[in-house]
């Protein structure tokens, strides 16, 4: 092959390579190329953090933590921040054949030099003319970054050693280039996070606090303020600092420790690299069973990083049974029909959500005479099963039942009690407990109104009383006897009459809509019962609330008017005569 052959085919193999794009820097033996077909994948991408005082440590503000842990990110990681001419080390795993390519102020650096040297590509790589994108071929790889300017660099990851032969980006990077570092590794106010947490433990990426359960806000319970210490571009500290807290209301603190202080404690930290807490509880011995609420300020070096409110639940001080939640009971005495709701609460008013009593809290107390009543349940009934469903309309609200004589009706005054973790028992407020016999006797009908407009709502009310006279339970439904329902002129609101439908407090109670239609009308209702075994009337009319007049009526005031002006002509006539 002649000379002026051989030129013209290496300036052809230079040609073709700047087209590419691409220049080898390194020595790319051609079986290395051909053996390794592994393509990059995110887990074998990372930016290499190094360590402080060397030559790729100068200049760096931050590294993202998402970025140099080979984390999957949907979107750019942002938290690398480097300044102008630092530099950054982008390492590969075990699967090398890959290119990454940079948009923004910065470039790979190009020079081969010793393999000693890390502010040059290595181990097998290519990058383009411009600087701006490096290609992978071996098994594991690096390539320097280097910062030239200030703005926004993104560096996107290709799995293929050009990104024209690539079929995915599998990962980005956000770089932040300032001009330089200064505000590193100093407490930056903004960056740190305090977050209120059940365990002491600090991910960097929590920034709320957690919704914390009553059992970790129980009596004696210890709640956590997790802090994590940042510099200005959101770096964990390399140097230690003074952590501080303080605690409103004599709470206890504690830094990684419960309850040293009731002002606070301040100790040296080794960086916010470390997963620190502030520890806080209740001062038990001074303020026993009473719950506590304060606020929390927490400082590092002596600046305020933030504040803290929270609220630790004290023992069970009081129990209220609202009188709307106790039922009308009856001598069937059935765990879901007699049975009334209590609420319990600490100190403060803190509504407790109730847990079996623990050991030591032995059962409790009731208070009660019988009055036609057999008894109240025993206390373990009420006070060791504070979480029954029997009537558990509030967050955590006890039930209890109560159970009613076979041959006696009437009503009963009731205080429960029982005793709480400390010993100490607590007594409810007295709520009134009815009892009845059996199912409807007798029973009355009235409605609301003797006379409606129509467009009005009327109420129809059934009033029932067992044998002995006393209010039917609320387990006592119409029968058979409810097909009996009729109000003429009216229409039944809501659904339709059942024989289930069930008495309240020894009432039943319809709502009708008054029709257009007016008149006087007679309704009727029946619910089943044994003395009274037919359907009872009630009286009622309908009648617009504006008057009609009559032609009658306007006839007889045109007469009288008429009447008034002939009066009132013949004294004028009279008037004009006499003065003649």
């Amino acid at each position: 092959m002649s000379t002026k052959t051989l030129k013209k085919r290496i300036a052809l193999v230079a040609v073709s390579a700047l087209g590419a794009g691409l220049l080898s820097v390194a020595s790319i033996s051609s079986a290395n190329a051909s053996t390794n077909s592994t393509a990059l994948t995110y887990d074998a991408i990372r930016i290499n953090t190094q360590t402080a005082g060397t030559t790729l440590a100068a200049g760096v503000c931050a590294i993202d933590s998402l970025a140099s842990n080979n984390v999957n990110m949907a979107v750019a990681s942002t938290g690398t921040t480097i300044a102008v001419g630092a530099k950054l080390q982008f390492v590969t795993g075990t699967n090398g054949l890959g290119s990454l390519v940079i948009a923004g102020p910065a470039q790979w650096a190009g020079q081969p030099v010793s393999t000693s040297d890390l502010t040059t590509v290595a181990n097998s790589a290519t990058v383009s003319s411009d600087l701006k994108t490096v290609g992978f071929v071996a098994n594991a790889a690096s390539a320097i970054l280097v910062a030239t300017g200030v703005g926004a660099v993104t560096v996107s990851a290709y799995n293929a050693q050009t990104p024209a032969l690539a079929t995915a980006v599998v990962e980005t990077f956000g770089i932040t280039v300032v001009a330089s570092c200064a505000g590193a590794d100093a407490v930056s106010v903004s960056n740190s996070i305090l977050a209120v947490g059940a365990s002491d433990a600090q991910a960097s990426s929590t920034t709320l606090d957690a919704t914390l359960t009553y059992a970790q806000q129980d009596y004696g319970s210890t709640v956590y303020i997790n802090v994590l210490l940042r510099d200005g571009f959101k770096a964990s500290l390399a140097t230690a600092v003074v952590l501080q807290a303080t605690a409103t209301n004599g709470a206890l603190v504690g830094i990684d420790a419960a309850g040293i202080s009731s002002t606070g404690t301040a100790v040296t930290v080794a960086g916010g690299s470390s997963a620190n807490a502030v520890y806080v509880s209740q001062d038990t011995t001074t303020n026993p069973g009473k719950a506590v609420t304060t606020t929390v300020t927490v400082t590092a070096n002596g600046t305020v990083i933030g504040t803290k409110t929270i609220t630790i639940l004290g023992l069970a001080a009081s129990i209220d049974v609202p009188q709307a939640d106790v039922t009308y009971g009856s001598s069937a005495n059935t765990t879901t029909t007699n049975k009334f709701k209590f609420i319990v609460k600490d100190n403060a008013g803190n509504r407790l959500e109730l847990t079996p009593a623990a050991t030591g809290a032995t059962g409790g107390t009731k208070y009660a005479t019988t009055s036609g009543l057999s008894a109240v349940t025993t206390a373990g009934a009420y006070a060791t099963s504070y979480r029954s469903p029997l009537d558990n309309s509030g967050n955590g609200d006890g039930a209890g039942t109560f159970t009613c004589s076979s041959t006696v009706s009437g009503n009963q005054s009731v205080t429960i009690g029982f005793y709480n973790d400390a010993l100490t028992l607590i007594k409810s407020n007295a709520f009134t407990v009815y009892c009845s016999v059996g199912g409807i006797n007798t029973f009355t009908l009235s409605t609301d109104k003797a006379t409606y407009s129509p467009g009005e709502i009327a109420t129809l009310t059934i009033k029932g009383t067992d044998v002995l006279g006393a209010p039917v339970a609320n387990a006592t439904t119409m029968g058979a006897g409810y097909a009996n329902l009729s109000m003429p002129g009216m229409t039944l609101i809501g659904a339709a009459a059942t024989s289930a439908d069930a008495f309240t407090a020894g009432v039943r109670t319809y709502k009708f809509r008054v029709d257009q239609v007016e008149g006087s009308f007679v309704g009727q209702a029946q619910p089943t019962a044994t003395t009274d075994d037919a359907a009872k009337t009630v009286a009622y009319s309908i009648k617009s609330s504006t008057t009609s007049v009559s032609n009658a009526d306007v006839l007889k005031s045109i007469v009288a008017l008429i009447a008034s002006i002939n009066k009132q002509i013949q004294a004028l006539q009279k008037l004009i005569l006499a003065r003649r």
